[in-house]
């Protein structure tokens, strides 16, 4: 079943286009397409099965438009990235430094705890990628999951990220 999560119309600590304004629709519509792009020059394109589009919304002073990723609710690859765009997409439209992919290793408790390596850019999308590679591992629902994230960055991201050169483990 597919599902999608808002995102917003600009980044969050940049001010938005305003219902009401003159050529809304046009400059709205122009602002949101920016944002996509800048989505995913920070964190990529969306993996298969999900997307970013537009979303018009019907509000008391007319019709917005807002950027959602939409996804299928089995696709964990493409919950994980909805919420990547949620938690850490750009905040203003500099912020565009692709983030690394790492490698982390999560505990999940489900009848008996798993250690899971899994690949992704944050902590947050770790634990979302875990926590359904667990449901398909083991029967039943996860009782408990241990957050014991051990951060593995790869070599290749420390290359690709100027910012990290200098930190980057011996």
């Amino acid at each position: 079943m597919r599902d999608e999560m808002d995102i917003g119309a600009a980044p969050s600590f940049e001010d938005c286009v305003q219902v009401g304004t003159d050529d809304y629709m046009e400059r709205s519509r122009a602002e949101s397409l920016r944002y996509i792009e800048a989505i995913k020059k920070k964190l990529g394109e969306p993996p298969p099965g999900a997307r970013l589009k537009l979303k018009y919304n019907p509000h008391d002073f007319g019709t917005y438009i807002s950027v959602v990723c939409s996804y299928d609710d089995g696709n964990p690859e493409g919950i994980a990235y909805a919420m990547l765009c949620e938690s850490d997409g750009p905040k203003n439209w500099n912020d565009v430094v692709p983030l690394p992919r790492c490698v982390f290793e999560v505990e999940v408790e489900c009848h008996a705890t798993l250690t899971l390596t899994v690949e992704a850019r944050t902590k947050s999308e770790a634990e979302v990628l875990a926590k359904a590679e667990a449901r398909y591992l083991r029967e039943g629902d996860i009782t408990q999951f241990v957050s014991k994230l051990a951060f593995k960055p790869d070599g290749d991201a420390f290359a690709r990220t100027p910012a990290l050169k200098k930190e980057q483990p011996a």
